[in-house]
């Protein structure tokens, strides 16, 4: 595995001296069934790179929403209690926790807004 490493590398030092036309005109020259090969290869391998992103993207979404969810569910908890037993009933340590659920959440979204204008975009 190192040696194709190498190998891969050592061609990789080798192709980075010449410009991208110099590049093109050398795989035109090999032939158009080749040079097809070769853009098919390049267009699988962005779409499976695109595909393995969108997978991580909505993956990091599920597991931010859940997280989104039990802070919600927590501070629904703590300011059910503030309206029940008064806001001046709460300690500190719970209104700590009340401002810091609340950062959390509006962390969440406003990721959530930023990925929303990329892909609006």
């Amino acid at each position: 595995m190192d040696v194709i490493k190498t190998t891969d590398e050592y061609m990789k030092s080798r192709l980075r001296k010449f410009s991208k036309d110099e590049l093109i005109e050398a795989l035109l020259a090999l032939g158009y069934g080749t040079v097809d090969s070769i853009v098919n290869k390049c267009e699988f391998d962005r779409m499976a790179k695109e595909h393995k992103q969108r997978e991580q993207s909505e993956q990091q979404f599920l597991a931010e929403k859940e997280e989104l969810n039990k802070c919600i569910a927590s501070y629904n908890s703590l300011a059910k209690k503030a309206r029940e037993e008064g806001l001046t009933a709460l300690s500190l340590e719970d209104v700590n926790k009340m401002r810091a659920l609340l950062d959390k959440i509006d962390k969440i979204q406003k990721r959530w807004r930023e990925d929303e204008r990329l892909y609006l975009k």
